[in-house]
């Protein structure tokens, strides 16, 4: 049951390369949302505050859509 669920294609798994490149789904932006901070906590475990390479992955994403990122973690 679980590996049925976790090839299911719902968007409650988080699978960031399922988002679509148009979107509104809330589920589509917290996949988003959980993919940046599980690599910026990455990066910060290592000792790093900056993440300038995650910002720009994120903004980049967010500007092929419709929404704005800042209405997008509000």
């Amino acid at each position: 049951m679980r590996t049925e669920y976790l090839y299911s294609g719902h968007p409650t798994i988080q699978d960031p390369a399922h988002v679509p490149e148009e979107f509104d789904d809330p589920f589509d932006h917290k996949a988003l949302a959980f993919q940046y901070h599980e690599e910026t906590y990455t990066l910060w475990l290592d000792g790093q505050d900056d993440f300038v390479e995650w910002n720009q992955v994120m903004e980049e994403r967010y500007r092929r859509t419709s929404l704005p990122l800042s209405c997008t973690f509000s």
